[in-house]
């Protein structure tokens, strides 16, 4: 499957023009700025070297465009970590990065599984890729659902 770069910048595009409100619309989403470094990347701290090192290996293939291996590297630290909330929505973000889109929504589902109920920016992000996910498939019903819980757990 080709990779194409649109994805990404689409997707960077709506994660940002979220964190700039339009004063008039009261439904303002904030950004994702704790679970994010001052680059844009995810912030994640783990205690498994094994894991952090997976992580670091596909955040460097992310930032040369090359989604199918950064995904390669976060399937193998799920393996290692299988209920990580982090990891499943790191790979959700990159399956909608190549218009996997079922894929996609089911990591942000299983991520949101995991997440603790206190973690309500991961919930968050995993509701606006959700969101995401339908638009692309053009379930704009569920697209709509999913908006309902991207309000819901906006930080």
């Amino acid at each position: 499957m080709k990779f194409s770069p649109l994805i990404p910048a689409l997707l960077a595009l709506a994660l940002s023009a979220c964190a700039t409100p339009d004063k008039r619309d009261t439904r303002y989403e904030p950004g994702l700025q704790s679970y994010t470094d001052s680059d844009g990347g995810i912030r994640h701290e783990v205690r498994d070297e094994t894991v952090a090192e997976l992580w670091r290996k596909a955040d460097l293939e992310m930032r040369k465009g090359q989604q199918e291996n950064a995904l390669k590297y976060i399937n193998m630290a799920i393996e290692t970590t299988p209920e990580d909330p982090v990891l499943w929505s790191r790979g959700a973000e990159l399956y909608l990065s190549v218009r996997e889109n079922g894929l996609a929504e089911n990591y942000a589902t299983k991520s949101n599984s995991f997440a603790n109920r206190d973690s309500r920016t991961l919930m968050y992000r995993n509701w606006l890729i959700i969101k995401h996910a339908r638009e692309m498939r053009g379930d704009l019903l569920g697209a709509r659902d999913a908006q309902e819980n991207v309000l819901r757990y906006r930080p």
